[in-house]
């Protein structure tokens, strides 16, 4: 669920192990800020962005880890995959300081900061 396979090459690609959490994540509620979101999904899956063994290593590595706002690529392309696959919906708010910051595979970023989650709960 972390990495997809294209012809003979592997890529890094956690979107359908989010996708397996997201009633989870999401628990009874049908809208969460992004932050919340994030740190949730952070518990649920602690190999992702602001997880308790992504921050372990990226501390041993000497990696950056006070901007947890700012998401990987590969955690933002997955949240973005999700969007257009209608599993979520992305909202933001133009004066919202702790939006999350999506940056994606082709260099933009994108500020969101409220997802909903339009499959209902299962």
């Amino acid at each position: 669920g972390i990495s997809e396979k294209v012809g003979t090459q592997d890529y890094l690609d956690p979107t359908r192990l989010l996708g397996s959490f997201i009633s989870k994540i999401f628990g009874g509620s049908h809208e969460l800020k992004a932050t919340d979101f994030v740190h949730r999904l952070a518990e649920c899956v602690p190999v992702v962005d602001n997880g308790k063994f992504n921050l372990l290593v990226r501390e041993v590595i000497d990696a950056e880890t006070d901007m947890p706002n700012s998401l990987s690529i590969n955690l933002s392309h997955a949240i973005n995959r999700l969007k257009e696959q209608r599993v979520i919906q992305l909202a933001d708010t133009s004066d919202d300081l702790d939006a999350v910051v999506l940056n994606l595979p082709d260099g933009r970023e994108r500020q969101i900061s409220s997802i909903t989650h339009l499959r209902g709960t299962r």
